[in-house]
């Protein structure tokens, strides 16, 4: 809208910014805007991955468990 206003600005400049300006504005009118359901699947995913590290790492204390229970075992 500096465009419009400014006094360098043509014609076909103005009439330009308004025409961007215009279809800017149906477009968040018409729903074209930014989602909030791709921030839902972003936190979605985080917490899935969250869920996986902590699987992950009750495995490996059980398999560290195991080694360490393997050479204080005198049998071997």
């Amino acid at each position: 809208m500096n465009r419009f206003r400014a006094s360098d600005s043509s014609w076909k400049e103005k009439v330009a910014t308004l025409a961007v300006a215009g279809a800017m504005k149906a477009k968040v009118k018409l729903g074209m805007g930014l989602k909030e359901t791709s921030q839902r699947h972003q936190k979605r995913n985080i917490n899935n991955c969250l869920k996986k590290l902590h699987k992950l790492a009750k495995e490996l204390q059980g398999s560290q468990k195991l080694v360490q229970d393997s050479d204080t075992d005198p049998t071997n």
